[in-house]
C-alpha cells in the first residue's frame, strides 16, 4: 500500500549510510527523519534499519548509551521480520556497548549469539568482526593472550581474503598490543608498523592512526623508554581530542598518568588524570572512569596524601559497583561456554541445534554467575575499604607518631576502631547469610512474649537513640501478644529493623513500634518519619547489597545486607515481611507471624 513511500524511505537510508562515512551528525539527523516517516506508516523494515544505523552512528561517536537505546528498538523488529543479518548486526553493536559498560557477561552472550548467526548465513564480513571481538574478550576479560591472538588471526585471515583494510588495521593493532603483553616487543612493533602502513595507504583514518601511535607508545613504555613513550601518548591524545575520540583520549590519559607515576612526577599525573576523569564522566565512559579513579588513588597514596587516596579509592569502588559486572574478573562459566562453542562450531552439521540448547543453558549460567560475581565483588570491596583505612591510618601513626599531637593520635585510633567495627559487621552479616542459605540454622521453638522482647531490644538502642534524640515509642494495646518461634532469630530480625529505622531517621524525630494480635496472628509495625524510599528503588530493598540513593542521616555505615537477612530469617520462621514507604515522609516495615 505504501510501496512508493517505502522505496523512498529505503533510498534515504542508503543516502544516510553514504553520508555517515564523512559526516556522522548529518547522517543521524537524516536517519531520525526516516525513522519518523517509517513509524508514521508502520513500515517495520524502515523502523528497524533506521534505528540500527542510528545505533551504529552513535557507536562511532562513542555514545554507548544512545547506541544501546536505538539497538533496543531495532533488534526486536529484526527478530520479528526474520532478518538474520540485521539480528547479527544488532548483537555486534550490543556486545560493543556492553563492553563499554563493563558487563562482560552480556558482552560474551551477544558475541556468541551473533557469531552463530554469522556462520549460519555464511556472512564472512560479520564473522571477521565477531572473531575480532572474541579476541578482545579473551584479552580484556579472560586474560588468555594466546587465545586472543588465535581469534584475531582468524579474523585477520578473513579480512585479507575480503580486502577489508579497515579491519586489517584494527587487527594488526590488536595483535601488536597482545604481543606487547607477552613481552615480544619486536613482533609487537612489526604488527603496529604494519597497521600504520595499511592505514596510511588504504584507509587514512585518524582514529586508527591515534591507536597505532598509542600502542607503539605502550611498547616503548614497557621497554622503559619513557621519553619516546610519553611523546607517543601526547601525540595520540592530541589526535583523539581534536577528533572527539573520547575513549581513545581517556586511554591515552591512563597511560600517560601511569608513566608519570613511574618517574615520580606526581603533580603532572594528578593534572592529566583529573582531565581524563572529567571527560570520562561527561561522556559516560564508566569502565575507564573507574580505572582513572584507581590510578589517581595510587598517586595520592604515593604522595602520602592518605585522605585523598581514600577519597578516590571510594570513587573507584562506587563506580565499579555501578557497573553490571567487572572486567577484571575471569568468568569461569563463560570460559566453559566458549569452549563448548568452539567444539560445536567444528561440528557444522549440528551447530544450530547445539548452540540453541547452549544459549538456553547459558542464560541461566550467566544469571547465576553474575549474582555470584556481584556478591563476591561487593564483599571484597566492602571489606577492602575499611581494611585500607586501617592500613593507611596505622602506617601514618607508625611513621609520624612522635610528630603527631595527642588529639590527632586519638582521632586516628578512633578511625581504626570504627573501621574494624565495620569489617566485623560485614563478616557477621556474611556468616548469617551463609548459615541461612546453607540451611545450617536450627530453630529452637518456644513461646515468646513480644512486648518483653521488644522492650529489652529498645533498651539496647538507648545510647544510639539518645545521640540522635530519637524517641522510640512502643504501643502494645490489649494483652501481651505471644508467638511461637526462635527467640534469638526473632530478636535479630527486630534488631535489624529498629537499627535501620534509627539510621534513616532525622534527629529529633520518632520511631514507633506497634504490636497487635488479630485472628491468632501477630503483627509488628516499625515506623519512622525519616527519608523514605523512592518508588523506583522499592524493588531493591530486600536484595543483597542493595544500594539505594538515600544514605543514613548521621553518616552511619550500612552493609546493604541487613534487610536481605531480615527477609530470609522471617521466611525461615514462617512469617511474612512487607513495607510501606513514601519518599521524604518515612517507612513502615510490617511483620506477620
Amino acid at each position: 500500500m505504501h510501496s512508493k513511500e517505502t522505496e523512498e524511505i529505503d533510498r534515504h537510508i542508503e543516502l544516510a549510510l553514504a553520508i555517515a562515512k564523512t559526516d556522522n551528525k548529518r547522517a543521524i539527523a537524516s536517519l531520525e527523519l526516516t525513522l519518523e516517516r517509517s513509524r508514521s506508516i508502520n513500515y517495520l523494515h524502515g523502523i528497524a534499519l533506521s534505528a540500527h544505523e542510528m545505533a551504529a552512528c552513535y557507536d562511532r561517536a562513542e555514545m554507548a548509551d544512545k547506541a544501546m537505546e536505538y539497538s533496543q528498538i531495532a533488534l526486536p523488529l529484526f527478530l520479528s521480520l526474520g532478518n538474520k543479518e540485521g539480528e547479527a548486526r544488532s548483537y555486534l553493536l550490543r556486545a560493543k556497548s556492553y563492553a563499554t559498560f563493563g558487563d562482560s557477561s552480556k558482552q560474551a552472550e551477544y558475541t556468541f549469539k551473533g557469531l552463530e548467526i554469522a556462520i549460519s548465513i555464511k556472512n564472512l564480513r560479520l564473522q571477521q568482526k565477531f572473531y575480532n571481538n572474541l579476541g578482545n574478550y579473551y584479552q580484556t576479560v579472560i586474560g588468555d593472550i594466546d587465545k586472543a591472538i588465535e581469534y584475531i588471526n582468524i579474523s585477520t585471515n578473513i579480512a585479507r581474503e575480503m580486502q577489508d583494510y579497515r579491519l586489517l588495521v584494527i587487527n594488526y593493532n590488536n595483535l601488536g598490543i597482545n604481543y606487547t603483553y607477552k613481552n615480544e616487543f619486536d613482533k609487537a612493533m612489526d604488527f603496529l608498523h604494519l597497521a600504520e602502513e595499511t592505514n596510511e595507504k588504504y584507509v587514512n583514518d585518524e582514529l586508527h592512526k591515534s591507536y597505532c601511535i598509542l600502542y607503539i607508545g605502550c611498547v616503548y613504555f614497557n621497554q622503559k623508554k619513557n621519553d619516546v613513550a610519553l611523546s607517543c601518548f601526547m601525540e595520540s591524545l592530541d589526535i583523539s581530542k581534536r577528533n572527539g575520540y573520547w575513549t581513545g583520549y581517556c586511554e591515552n590519559v591512563m597511560m600517560a598518568g601511569q608513566l608519570y607515576i613511574s618517574i615520580e612526577k606526581f603533580d603532572e599525573a594528578v593534572k592529566i588524570l583529573n582531565e581524563g576523569i572529567e571527560i570520562a564522566k561527561e561522556k559516560g565512559i564508566r569502565r575507564l572512569l573507574a580505572i582513572l579513579y584507581s590510578i589517581l588513588s595510587d598517586v595520592y597514596e604515593k604522595k602520602g596524601s592518605f585522605t585523598e587516596a581514600l577519597n578516590y579509592y571510594e570513587k573507584f569502588r562506587m563506580t565499579r559497583l555501578e557497573q553490571i559486572s567487572k572486567l577484571n574478573e575471569k568468568n569461569f562459566e563463560s570460559i566453559k561456554f566458549l569452549n563448548h562453542l568452539e567444539e560445536s562450531q567444528k561440528e557444522s552439521e549440528i551447530l544450530k541445534e547445539k548452540n540453541s540448547e547452549m544459549f538456553r543453558i547459558n542464560e541461566q549460567l550467566i544469571e547465576t554467575d553474575k549474582e555470584k560475581n556481584d556478591f563476591l565483588g561487593v564483599v571484597v570491596h566492602d571489606l577492602k575499604n575499611p581494611l585500607t583505612n586501617i592500613i593507611l591510618m596505622a602506617g601514618n601513626l607508625k611513621k609520624n607518631y612522635e610528630k603527631l599531637k595527642p588529639e590527632k593520635v586519638i582521632s586516628s585510633f578512633e578511625k581504626i576502631y570504627l573501621s574494624s567495627e565495620r569489617m566485623l559487621e560485614i563478616i557477621d552479616n556474611l556468616l548469617d547469610i551463609n548459615k541461612i542459605e546453607s540451611g545450617n540454622i536450627n530453630l529452637n521453638i518456644q513461646e515468646i512474649k513480644l512486648k518483653e522482647l521488644i522492650q529489652r531490644i529498645v533498651s539496647e538502642f538507648e545510647i544510639y537513640s539518645n545521640q540522635k534524640n530519637i524517641k522510640i515509642s512502643l504501643n502494645t494495646p490489649g494483652s501481651d501478644t505471644m508467638i511461637n518461634s526462635d527467640e534469638i532469630v526473632i530478636k535479630e530480625i527486630l534488631m535489624n529493623l529498629i537499627s535501620n529505622a534509627l539510621k534513616y531517621s532525622h534527629k529529633d524525630s520518632e520511631v514507633n513500634i506497634e504490636v497487635s494480635d488479630s485472628e491468632g496472628q501477630a503483627e509488628i509495625r516499625i515506623s519512622d518519619n525519616g527519608l523514605g524510599i523512592k518508588e523506583e528503588e522499592k524493588q531493591k530493598v530486600f536484595q543483597k547489597f542493595a544500594k539505594i540513593s538515600n544514605k543514613p542521616t548521621a553518616g552511619e555505615n550500612s552493609t546493604g545486607l541487613g534487610l536481605s537477612i531480615v527477609k530470609k530469617l522471617t521466611e525461615l520462621c514462617g512469617g511474612r515481611i512487607n513495607f510501606e514507604s513514601e519518599f521524604g515522609k518515612g517507612t513502615t516495615f510490617i511483620l506477620n507471624f
